[in-house]
């Protein structure tokens, strides 16, 4: 089986007219650094969390934790 997983590296909440008013090449600067935890998420389900890496010239995920299911996430 294939499964779709989303490596999240930050989240902010911004308006919408903030978002719709950004120009190609504009820069949004992200709450993360290179130490911050990285949550992978298959579906909006929160799975894993890691540090970033590199591999060679690829980006990477090093997994340090499972994260723990709540009983309302486990009826997802």
């Amino acid at each position: 089986t294939r499964v779709e997983i989303d490596a999240i590296l930050d989240e902010q909440i911004m308006s919408l007219n903030k978002v719709m008013s950004m120009k190609v090449g504009e820069t949004m600067m992200l709450n993360a650094t290179p130490d911050s935890k990285i949550e992978m998420r298959c579906g909006g389900v929160p799975l894993l969390r890691g540090r970033m890496g590199r591999v060679g010239s690829s980006v990477s995920v090093r997994v340090d934790e499972a994260v723990q299911r709540t009983d309302a996430s486990k009826g997802l």
